[in-house]
């Protein structure tokens, strides 16, 4: 999450751990490329708000903590799937997305 977050000009929350965060004016542009389409993630749903400790600046949705999953591994959760439709198939074992409307 630090390489993402400073890429597009944030930085870690002085106030809350794991959390990082950007100029509310220039929002990041977060995607994800899966199955050749590219999924971007809403500013409305990238951002959880403004901060109180600084003027114009917004806590990321995406968060960099380590939950003992092992290396590499990112939880999207909400974040991502309210920007696609969602379908999981218990018996392929799949997790298919489409684009929202």
């Amino acid at each position: 999450m630090d390489a993402v977050y400073r890429a597009v000009g944030g930085e870690p929350s002085k106030d809350l751990k794991g959390y990082y965060t950007f100029p509310c004016k220039s929002p990041p542009i977060i995607s994800f490329d899966w199955g050749g389409a590219d999924w971007a993630i809403s500013f409305e749903n990238i951002s959880r708000g403004e901060t109180e400790s600084g003027p114009g600046l917004c806590y990321g949705a995406l968060v960099g903590l380590d939950l003992g999953l092992g290396n590499d591994v990112w939880v999207l959760g909400e974040t991502f799937m309210k920007d696609v439709y969602t379908v999981f198939s218990f018996d392929e074992t799949a997790v298919g997305f489409a684009k929202l409307a």
